[in-house]
């Protein structure tokens, strides 16, 4: 009886100590040769189209570390392009220019922060916007390809509460693998397709 007492409470603790582990994540570390595929789907709202910037050209994006460096790739049936896409670098790796502070490491559930990103406003003008973040679940995601576990973060434009992202982190991908912005002029969705990094 003592043991299997020991070792239902041995059990119990392995598991929730693995499971605590599971649920931190620290900066990620990338190496040359590691990259992500992703597919990005937007409607516009308000009767416009389109805004014909980078991240709305192609309909799939592939972001590649070579030498230190994320290089973004137009995808087009059978054809690749590189282009210069800071949205796309920021929207699956939270770096770049474009960077937003959308990922603080380390990362766990109930942390909450607020960050500051620069965009383009009327007449190209830059524009500072202060955000709030907050990890609010671990959770799974299903997407097309796989099942992945992730940081649930969502966060909302203080001066515009009803302009949210919500984003997933795995841990497995290094990377943001699902993306949804909700604004009052578009909502786009940036989605994982496929992926290869180092261990």
């Amino acid at each position: 009886m003592n043991l299997l007492f020991f070792l239902l409470t041995a059990g119990s603790l392995l598991f929730t100590s693995s499971s605590l582990c599971a649920q931190q994540a620290e900066a990620p570390k990338y190496k040359d040769g590691d990259w992500w595929r992703v597919k990005v789907e937007f409607t516009h709202k308000g009767g416009v189209s389109r805004y014909g910037t980078c991240h709305e050209l192609y309909p799939e994006y592939m972001v590649k570390i070579d030498e230190g460096k994320a290089k973004v790739f137009g995808l087009s049936g059978s054809n690749q392009e590189a282009i210069d896409c800071p949205l796309i670098e920021s929207q699956l790796l939270d770096s770049g220019s474009m960077r937003r502070g959308l990922l603080q490491f380390p990362l766990s559930v109930g942390k909450s922060w607020n960050y500051r990103y620069q965009t383009l406003g009327a007449r190209g003008r830059p524009v500072w916007n202060e955000s709030n973040a907050k990890v609010t679940a671990w959770e799974k995601v299903k997407l097309p390809q796989a099942e992945f576990e992730a940081f649930k973060i969502e966060s909302y434009l203080m001066s515009a509460p009803q302009v949210t992202h919500t984003v997933h982190y795995a841990l497995r991908v290094k990377a943001i693998i699902l993306w949804k912005q909700d604004t009052t002029l578009v909502d786009r969705t940036v989605t994982l397709v496929d992926f290869n990094v180092s261990p």
